[in-house]
């Protein structure tokens, strides 16, 4: 365990401290605590800055007096005072010890409403912990003491033949078909496909404009079976059963259907996303997409992960002023949509959650 000391301006003492907690392997763990009257120096010396630039009714340029300006900026500028010194904290920690890290530092700070407003307002001292990843110092060996052996192998020509016969059925040449064609056997055809488990959609159940090779027994049992005698632009309804050993546990042995068309129940969700005050910093955090509807004159919900063919479960933000946000999805089937709820979920500290529903009326359904 380590402790550092550092002094204040006008040989006063402010005892930052700075602990090792941790120093196992490769990580680094500290404990930081800075005095409310270290931060409180700070908070004047950006104060005094600021006076000559801020113009306020009453004073002239330049001479507003500090403490004024401290009741009415104090909290903003000591939770500047406060990020910087973070920032230039663990800057010093990592700078000092010759540390290489691996990933940026994680920083813990408090939480609690009550710890937080007494830190800005000056009330308690800055602690916090720092926990950190370093690289290892790689040492190089002696190259020249390395011995390698080639490993051969013995291939047959049937082996070859039998590569490349398969390259070249690969990549064999298609056509299309004349007008009024009809797929058959080892012809291949071009789909977009949705598929659904009593109705619900399922993670790697979609495809856009795949290349399917009738035939070649891809796909599961039955699935090319049904697209022998398609033709082009034609709609068709799939109706297969998972293989009793197929590899995801959750679609064995269930019975789904997949359709080719589902251009009209595709759509993309476009919202924007606004601060009203006047922000100091980025917000960041994810958002989470519910929609309401019907399906078989029964009450039911999908969310995004549903809504996306498990593409995506949440949507991650990052802005300061504003943000567009557009988000393709396709229905269930059967599916009649009413209302579509955004929830707000901010990463960052002191921004509350939001959630707000918008009616959704979809024609035709």
């Amino acid at each position: 365990m380590k402790l550092a000391r550092r002094e204040c301006n006008n040989n006063e003492v402010c005892s930052m401290q700075v602990t090792e907690t941790l120093s196992e392997g490769l990580k680094r763990e500290f404990k930081v605590v800075v005095p409310a009257a270290e931060l409180d120096a700070k908070v004047n010396v950006r104060l005094d800055e600021m006076k000559d630039r801020v113009r306020m009714n009453g004073f002239r340029p330049g001479k507003v007096p500090v403490a004024h300006l401290k009741r009415m900026y104090g909290r903003s500028a000591m939770a500047e005072v406060i990020e910087a010194t973070v920032r230039d904290t663990n800057n010093q920690i990592v700078s000092e010890r010759g540390f290489k890290l691996a990933s940026d530092p994680k920083v813990t700070l408090p939480t609690e409403q009550a710890a937080v407003e007494k830190l800005i307002a000056g009330e308690s001292d800055l602690d916090y912990t720092m926990a950190v990843e370093i690289v290892p110092n790689i040492e190089l060996a002696n190259f020249k003491d390395l011995k390698l052996t080639k490993l051969t192998s013995d291939v047959a020509d049937s082996e070859i033949d039998e590569s490349i016969a398969r390259i070249a059925e690969q990549n064999k040449p298609y056509t299309p078909k004349a007008e009024g064609g009809k797929a058959a056997k080892d012809d291949r055809v071009t789909i977009s496909y949705a598929g659904t488990i009593d109705g619900v959609a399922f993670e790697g159940g979609t495809g856009d404009n795949a290349e399917v090779l009738i035939g070649s027994n891809t796909f599961i049992p039955g699935f090319e079976d049904q697209l022998v005698g398609i033709g082009a632009g034609e709609t068709r309804t799939l109706k297969v059963t998972f293989p009793a050993a197929y590899g995801k546990k959750e679609l064995a042995d269930k019975n789904a259907e997949f359709v080719r068309d589902e251009a009209k129940r595709q759509y993309v969700l476009r919202f924007s996303l606004n601060r009203l005050v006047r922000p100091e910093e980025q917000i960041a955090g994810q958002l989470a997409i519910i929609v309401d509807g019907e399906r078989n004159a029964s009450a039911a919900s999908v969310d995004l992960g549903v809504l996306t063919g498990g593409k995506a479960s949440l949507l991650p933000f990052n802005f300061r002023y504003f943000a567009s946000v557009e988000q393709p999805i396709t229905l269930p089937a059967d599916f009649r949509p009413q209302r579509v709820t955004v929830e707000v979920r901010p990463g960052s500290k002191g921004v509350a959650p939001y959630r707000q529903t918008f009616v959704w009326t979809v024609e035709g359904h």
